[in-house]
């Protein structure tokens, strides 16, 4: 009979914490708020789970357990589309200390029941993100801030330090060709050979004027 009566105590004592909070929960939630920023591409999108979420920079809810999981994906018009993942999380040491001590009960046999713990780990509200993780930056419990590095546009100019040059012919009839001039007789006439292999001659009363211009690298844009 004494085994039954502490059964039931400890099945009230469970029905009851059903509807309460630990204090992680109480004290921050679940979620938290992502700033994402992204310096010098105000025109960037970024998108979170296929969603356009904002133009260099947004506010995104994310859910406290899935700190270790958040990615977005940032595309500019004519730079590479990159995925910037964030792979660890860190337990908030004061809410934890905080639910196991003003949130833990005791049965009627005296032993220690941390139904707010309990709770806090199921809500997922004892995590947040890992500040050690480069670009990430806490502004306090709730929002937290991920300041991206997208200079891939800057990087493929820098690279590009030894353009190629290609000659082009401006033709009166608004006509204009490009390629590599073979041979070229001054006030007669002018031969070039175009970037697709075939060649032509035009005399010069025919010609405005002949410049020389960077030739255009040709760019892979990749389509999900």
């Amino acid at each position: 009979m004494k085994m039954k009566t502490h059964f039931a105590k400890l099945l009230a004592l469970l029905i009851g914490v059903s509807s309460l909070s630990g204090c992680a929960t109480i004290f921050g939630g679940s979620t938290y708020y992502a700033h994402v920023e992204v310096p010098g591409k105000h025109a960037a999108k970024i998108i979170y789970q296929g969603n356009d979420v904002g133009h260099g920079s947004a506010t995104i809810k994310v859910k406290r357990a899935h700190a270790n999981r958040f990615s977005v994906l940032i595309r500019q018009e004519g730079c590479e589309d990159r995925v910037f993942s964030y792979h660890s999380r860190a337990l908030r040491g004061w809410a934890l200390l905080g639910t196991l001590i003003t949130w833990t009960g005791v049965t009627a046999t005296g032993i220690p029941l941390p139904f707010g713990l309990a709770v806090d780990l199921a809500s997922g509200a004892l995590w947040k993100p890992n500040i050690r993780e480069k670009g990430v930056f806490k502004d306090n419990f709730k929002n937290f801030r991920y300041v991206i590095d997208y200079s891939s546009c800057e990087d493929e100019e820098k690279k590009d330090e030894n353009p190629t040059y290609i000659e082009v012919i401006y033709l009166k009839n608004g006509s204009v060709v490009r390629g590599i001039i073979l041979e070229q007789i001054p006030n007669v006439q002018v031969k070039i050979k175009t970037v697709d292999e075939n060649i032509f001659v035009y005399k010069m009363d025919e010609v405005e004027k002949i410049t020389k211009e960077i030739q255009p690298k040709s760019k892979v844009k990749y389509i999900d």
